[in-house]
């Protein structure tokens, strides 16, 4: 049976593409995939490491990966890549630092590439220049993610940890973390 949503196409034999420009295209294309995560199947993530050879597989940790978190909240004057680089080294591993402008307006936000083993944090409290304002976080590509106990791999009626009622989350609980952690 085929599915018509899957397409496979055959790729034409070429006298010139020699095994070495082969291989060339092969590592480029492993790049792409492993620098533009986090990747997900069926809204679960997928983390992807790249291997070495020479490693066992029981050395491999999947216990962490790289989210794009963007930071709001911030004064025009205070988004640059020093601020975000600063902000976001308190969430985890900074990989990457990127100012974007949104929906084509001068406006820029800070966009960040963080390590970390699970989203932990809605906002941090930031003090510049003798200020402090409240900086919130969006996490990009946001799987399966447990509202009550912070995991990466369910849902709150789905918990282990904290019960999910009949009639829906507690009401007496607080609710720290919720769907505005997605951007």
């Amino acid at each position: 049976m085929v599915c018509p949503k899957f397409r496979c196409q055959h790729l034409v034999y070429h006298p010139f593409i020699t095994r070495k420009t082969q291989n060339l295209v092969i590592a480029v294309e492993k790049r792409r995939v492993i620098e533009t995560g986090p990747w997900s199947f069926v809204n679960n993530l997928l983390v992807l490491l790249e291997g070495d050879p020479d490693d066992p597989e029981h050395c491999y940790e999947f216990t962490h990966n790289a989210f794009w978190v963007h930071i709001l909240g911030l004064p025009r004057a205070r988004i640059n890549e020093d601020s975000i680089q600063n902000i976001a080294s308190k969430l985890g591993k900074v990989e990457q630092v990127r100012l974007e402008a949104k929906n084509n307006s001068s406006r820029k936000i800070g966009k960040v590439k963080v390590s970390l083993n699970c989203p932990s944090e809605t906002g941090i409290v930031v003090n510049m220049g003798g200020k402090k304002w409240w900086s919130n976080f969006k996490y990009e590509r946001l799987p399966h993610f447990c509202y009550f106990c912070k995991r990466v791999g369910h849902y709150a009626n789905f918990c282990q940890v904290i019960p999910y009622e009949e009639t829906g989350l507690a009401q007496d609980k607080p609710r720290r973390y919720g769907s505005w952690l997605k951007a």
